[in-house]
């Protein structure tokens, strides 16, 4: 049985295309786009936004990214709220490759 690419949490850049870009955003697409186009693109993945809900869900902080959309969109402006989901990218990024045993991860 096929999982279709929405329901997937980690799709690697061969994988994706502009199409792509409500799964995984516009950054990762382009990266599909140009590693399917014979562009030199370092090996990579994109973690999905299915895998965004799951994480938010699992960790039970569904209120978390409304409260800091409220609190801090006028204090910090659409800046903050970039980098915010930048950094929850990277830490599911790096929870995921310590969990598939890619590569080595001392404490």
């Amino acid at each position: 049985m096929s999982t279709s690419k929405e329901e997937k949490l980690v799709l690697w850049f061969e994988e994706l295309t502009k199409d792509d870009i409500p799964i995984v955003g516009g950054k990762n697409a382009n990266l599909g786009e140009m590693t399917q186009a014979g562009i030199p693109v370092p090996p990579g993945f994109a973690v999905t936004a299915q895998a965004y809900r799951k994480f938010i869900s699992f960790r039970n902080i569904k209120l978390l990214p409304n409260m800091l959309l409220s609190s801090y969109k006028r204090k910090l402006g659409l800046n903050f709220l970039k980098h915010f989901g930048s950094g929850m990218r990277m830490i599911m990024q790096l929870r995921y490759l310590k969990m598939s045993g890619f590569g080595k991860f001392s404490d």
